[in-house]
C-alpha cells in the first residue's frame, strides 16, 4: 500500500485513527485493489494495548467505484484510482444516473478513467470472513468498513447508471463457525434519496452466503 500523507488523530469517538492521502492498494503487477483520496483508519485500542497495531475500522473517503453483474460472472467490483484530492473534500456532486447509457467495450472501464482490478465480491467477501474466523492476520480484528460521500457506477445487462454513496457502514461480527455481516447505506439518485438495509451471513456449514 503506498500513501502521500498520514496524520494520526483522535476522532470524536475517541478512537486514534490514521488520516491517510491518496490510498492506493497495489498487488505485484502494479494492479489497483483499492483507492480512495482519503482514508481513515481507526486502531483496535485493546490490541495497541498489547503492543499491536491492528485496524479495527476503515473508512474510504469520496472513492469512485464500478459494480458491476452478470449471470455468467457474478458481482464484480473495482475501485477508480485516486488523482488527487478533490477540489471539495467529501463533498462531491450528485452524478445523473444514465440508465439508458449502453455501457463500454470493456465492462466496469468508463472512458478516460483507470479502473483496478475486477474483484469478485462473493469470492473475497468469503475468503476475508474464513481468514477472519481463523484469526490468521491482521484484518481478523477489522469490525467496520465504511464509505463516504463515494461516486458509485453500476452496470447490469448493458444498461449503466451512476448514485452517489453519501453512507455506507458494514458492520463484521465473526464467531467459531460463522460471520454476521449487517449493512446501511443511503444513496442519492435522480428519483431522489433512499437507504437500504442488509444482513448476511456466511457459514462454514452451508459454505453459502446468504442475504437476508
Amino acid at each position: 500500500a503506498t500513501v502521500d500523507d498520514a496524520v494520526l488523530r483522535l476522532t470524536d469517538r475517541h478512537d486514534f485513527e490514521f488520516r491517510l492521502v491518496n490510498l492506493r492498494l497495489t498487488e505485484s503487477d502494479g494492479s489497483i485493489v483499492m483507492s480512495a483520496p482519503i482514508a481513515g483508519v481507526a486502531l483496535d485500542l485493546a490490541q495497541i494495548a498489547k503492543g499491536q497495531f491492528v485496524p479495527r475500522r476503515v473508512e474510504l473517503i469520496d472513492a469512485r467505484l464500478s459494480l458491476s453483474y452478470a449471470a455468467s460472472s457474478g458481482l464484480a467490483l473495482s475501485f477508480e484510482e485516486a488523482a488527487g484530492l478533490p477540489e471539495n473534500p467529501s463533498q462531491p456532486d450528485v452524478v445523473t444516473p444514465v440508465p439508458n447509457a449502453a455501457a463500454p467495450d470493456t465492462p466496469g472501464t468508463p472512458p478516460g478513467s483507470a479502473m483496478g482490478k475486477r474483484i469478485d465480491v462473493a469470492r473475497a467477501l468469503a475468503d476475508y470472513t474464513a481468514r477472519a474466523r481463523r484469526g490468521s492476520d491482521a484484518t481478523s480484528y477489522l469490525r467496520e468498513i465504511a464509505l463516504k460521500n463515494a461516486s458509485l457506477r453500476l452496470e447490469h445487462e448493458g444498461q449503466v447508471s451512476e448514485v452517489i454513496v453519501r453512507e455506507l457502514a458494514i458492520d463484521l461480527d465473526h464467531r467459531a463457525r460463522r460471520s454476521l455481516i449487517s449493512s446501511t447505506a443511503t444513496i442519492e439518485s435522480d428519483r431522489g434519496p433512499w437507504s437500504l438495509s442488509l444482513l448476511s451471513e456466511d457459514s462454514e456449514k452451508t459454505g453459502q452466503l446468504l442475504v437476508k
